[in-house]
């Protein structure tokens, strides 16, 4: 294993701003140390995001707006997010398999681990869009729709799949998603 912070920032910018070469280049053997620190950093910055905006009543959801839901938020939230990297790294396998694809299971969590460099942003972003504001809720579609997009590329470009059928799986799921989150705007 050889991780270091510049290269963790650097394979967040690398997976954010240019995830086709990211994807292709990604390193998909090695243990599962690596993947398990890269989403426990992205985890702890989720917790930050999440205390910051208990601690101004910003969460959406009246019990993490209290100043222990906030601390624990920093304990819970990196352990979330490396148990959610090996939970969708199955279901980023299922995925790839589904469209034809096919790699190791180390690979789809390795990819997954990944794919959480948005997680900061989309707790922020859904946790400003429980208060209803449209803006906010537009937004939310807009971050979840690039996460599919960084997921397509990474079925594509690191698992094997057939971009024809990734396609038709991350079109699926984006329409999925958008039903979802705009659902309670016509409650």
């Amino acid at each position: 294993m050889d991780f270091s912070p510049a290269r963790f920032i650097g394979d967040t910018v690398q997976t954010l701003t240019h995830p086709q070469t990211y994807f292709e280049t990604m390193p998909v053997d090695g243990g599962f140390l690596e993947p398990v620190i890269k989403a426990a950093l992205y985890g702890l910055l989720s917790g930050v995001v999440l205390c910051v905006l208990g601690m101004f009543k910003l969460t959406g959801v009246p019990v993490l707006d209290s100043p222990d839901a906030s601390a624990l938020a920093l304990l819970a939230m990196p352990l979330l997010v490396v148990l959610l990297s090996f939970v969708g790294g199955a279901l980023l396998l299922v995925g790839a398999m589904v469209c034809k694809g096919g790699a190791p299971y180390q690979a789809a969590v390795r990819c997954m681990a990944s794919l959480m460099a948005l997680e900061p942003v989309n707790l922020l972003v859904d946790s400003l869009s429980l208060h209803g504001n449209p803006v906010a809720v537009g937004v939310s579609v807009l971050v979840s729709w690039y996460g599919l997009y960084l997921a397509f590329h990474a079925l594509t470009r690191c698992l094997g799949a057939r971009p024809k059928a990734a396609i038709i799986l991350v079109v699926a799921l984006a329409v999925f998603n958008t039903g979802n989150t705009l659902l309670p705007l016509f409650q």
